[in-house]
């Protein structure tokens, strides 16, 4: 993608900070199935991810049909994608999330993503779709891409180079229900030995 653009700078493309820019990479580069447009799960449609995650002692859980993403969609291999290149408004959802019985503005979700140059793409992915387990650290993972695109690049949240860094990440994916960054696999060998 950075050579079509014709760039060293992923920051420097049009899926930075672009939501059509990303839309637009998603689509030429991905063997797209299903375009979930920028929900996680929807209830009244196509579903590209289960309804909840769990954290890997599932003591937590997370409600996907109130996040999103700049782009989700399921690919023709079954693995589904969450792509986000920094922040969006939240989305009017025009279904009852809340469970009150009406449609309105309460009936919204949430993006978590931040603008961040160094990090230009995050990308989300649970290998097997909705299928089970949705747990963070089996199925579920995150990558983050950095500005000369190499890809795994070290995330604020999880630093794996020191074995205490490791452990505090390992403790902290195995209680929240919250995409593992694929660098602590990585690490193991792409042994799921945590």
């Amino acid at each position: 993608y950075m050579a079509d653009q014709e760039t060293e700078d992923l920051a420097a493309t049009p899926l930075y900070n672009n939501q059509e820019g990303l839309r637009a990479f998603v689509n030429k580069y991905f063997r797209v199935s299903i375009d979930c447009g920028n929900r996680y799960y929807k209830s009244n449609g196509a579903s590209c991810y289960a309804k909840e995650f769990y954290s890997m002692n599932r003591k937590a859980s997370f409600d996907a049909s109130k996040g999103q993403c700049m782009q989700v969609v399921a690919l023709a291999d079954g693995m589904s994608m969450c792509f986000d290149s920094g922040p969006m408004k939240d989305a009017a959802v025009n279904e009852d999330i809340n469970g009150d019985g009406k449609v309105d503005d309460k009936d919204t979700v949430t993006s978590y993503t931040k603008e961040n140059v160094e990090t230009p793409l995050m990308v989300e992915f649970d290998i097997n779709g909705p299928n089970g387990p949705n747990v963070s650290g089996r199925d579920i993972f995150q990558v983050a891409v950095s500005r000369n695109g190499l890809v795994g690049a070290k995330q604020a949240e999880c630093d794996i180079t020191t074995a205490d860094n490791r452990k505090k990440c390992l403790e902290h994916y195995t209680s929240k229900a919250e995409p593992m960054p694929i660098a602590l696999l990585q690490y193991y060998g792409w042994k799921m030995k945590y």
